[in-house]
C-alpha cells in the first residue's frame, strides 16, 4: 500500500508539474524565419506564388509533391492535392497573392480536418530580396493544446528555415536564365529521316501559295508512286527574311530512301543528329515567340547549330481552320 501511495503522489506530483508548466506557455505561437536571396524579387515570388515550383525547394519530402493540381498553377486559387502513405490526404491552397509583395497559403490535412495558413512576404534588398515565413496559431487550449503549438512551432521554424535555404539555393542557382515564356524545351537525338522535297525561295507575301503548291506536288509524286507520307509535312529554312526573300524546302517524309526526280521534286534526308525542339500552339502570327525563346536557349547554353531549322506542322491550315487550334514544332538542330 505505501508503495501504490508513493506511485500515486509521484503520478499526481507529474501531472501537478506538468499543469504548471502548460500554464507558463502562451496561449499562441509565431513562427518567423527570414533569408535574403541574391535575385530579383520577381523570380523569387515566382517560385512561391507557383505550386508547381514548390517541388524544386520545398522543406518536406517529394513523396508529398506527387500531386494533382487543380486549376491555375499560380494565383489566387491555385490548389494542389495529394495522398502521402506517412502524412495521408492533403491540400493546398494559395487564398491571397499580391504581385512581388505576399502570398498567403492553407494547408488542409482531410482526414485529420487541421489546417494551417502560412505567409510569405517578400522585400526589395540592395542584394536581392528579403524573404520571410510565417505561421500563427492563437487561442490554443489549455492545457494540450499549449504542448501542441510548442511542437507546432518547434517543427515549423524548422522546416521553414530548410525551405528557404533551398529556396535560396534554388533560386540563385537559376536566376539568370532567361525567360523560356513557358515553353517546355526538349532535346534529344533524331533518327536518320527520309523525304520528298521541293526547295523554293519567296517573299512573305508568296509563302502561304507556294507552300500549298509545293505540297500539292510532293503528294502527287506520292500518288505516282503509291506511298503515303509517314508523318506531318516539314518546312526547313535555309535562309528566313521576313524583309526580303527566304529560302525554304518543304518536306514530307518517306518509309525509307528512294530516287525521286522531275518536275523540281527530290530525295533529302535528316542524318541522325541531336535537336532541341519546343511545341508552338496557336497562329503563325505568334510563332515568332517561340523561336525567339530558341534563340535564347541556344545562346544560354552555349550551343552551336549543326544545320537549318525547321518546323513540323503537327496541324495547320492543311487539315484545320481554326488557327488557335494549329500545333507547331519548332526544331534546331545542334551539335553535340
Amino acid at each position: 500500500m505505501k508503495t501504490i501511495r508513493i506511485l500515486t503522489l509521484i503520478l499526481l506530483g507529474i501531472i501537478a508539474a506538468t499543469l504548471i508548466w502548460a500554464a507558463t506557455l502562451p496561449s499562441s505561437y509565431i513562427v518567423k524565419e527570414t533569408i535574403e536571396i541574391e535575385a530579383p524579387i520577381e523570380k523569387v515570388f515566382s517560385q512561391v506564388n507557383n505550386l508547381r515550383n514548390w517541388t524544386y525547394w520545398s522543406p518536406w519530402p517529394d513523396s508529398i509533391y506527387h500531386t494533382k493540381y487543380v486549376g491555375n498553377s499560380e494565383g489566387i486559387g491555385a490548389k494542389m492535392l495529394w495522398t502521402d502513405d506517412k502524412e495521408g490526404r492533403g491540400e493546398q491552397t494559395i487564398l491571397e497573392s499580391i504581385n512581388n509583395s505576399k502570398v498567403i497559403t492553407e494547408l488542409f490535412f482531410t482526414e485529420q480536418g487541421n489546417s494551417a495558413k502560412t505567409e510569405f512576404q517578400f522585400f526589395d534588398t540592395p542584394a536581392g530580396t528579403e524573404v520571410n515565413w510565417i505561421m500563427k496559431g492563437e487561442d490554443l487550449s489549455y492545457p494540450f493544446g499549449r504542448f501542441v503549438g510548442l511542437v507546432i512551432k518547434k517543427g515549423a521554424s524548422h522546416n521553414f528555415a530548410i525551405g528557404l535555404k533551398q529556396l535560396k539555393e534554388y533560386t540563385e542557382s537559376v536566376k539568370d536564365q532567361p525567360d523560356y515564356l513557358g515553353y517546355k524545351i526538349y532535346d534529344e537525338v533524331k533518327e536518320e529521316q527520309h523525304f520528298i522535297a521541293f526547295i523554293d525561295s519567296g517573299n512573305m507575301d508568296e509563302l502561304k501559295s507556294k507552300f500549298r503548291n509545293n505540297f500539292d506536288k510532293i503528294n502527287n509524286k506520292f500518288k505516282e508512286i503509291e506511298k503515303t507520307p509517314v508523318g506531318p509535312a516539314i518546312a526547313e529554312w535555309r535562309a528566313y527574311n521576313p524583309e526580303g526573300s527566304s529560302t525554304f524546302a518543304c518536306l514530307l517524309p518517306l518509309g525509307g530512301k528512294l530516287d525521286i526526280s522531275g518536275n523540281g521534286l527530290s530525295y533529302y534526308n535528316f542524318p541522325k543528329r541531336r535537336v532541341i525542339w519546343l511545341t508552338h500552339s496557336g497562329s503563325y502570327s505568334t510563332s515568332y515567340k517561340a523561336w525567339n525563346t530558341m534563340d535564347k536557349y541556344i545562346k544560354y547554353n552555349n550551343l552551336q547549330k549543326n544545320g537549318s531549322p525547321y518546323e513540323i506542322y503537327i496541324t495547320g491550315p492543311m487539315n484545320e481552320a481554326d488557327t488557335s487550334l494549329w500545333v507547331t514544332n519548332i526544331c534546331f538542330p545542334v551539335m553535340d
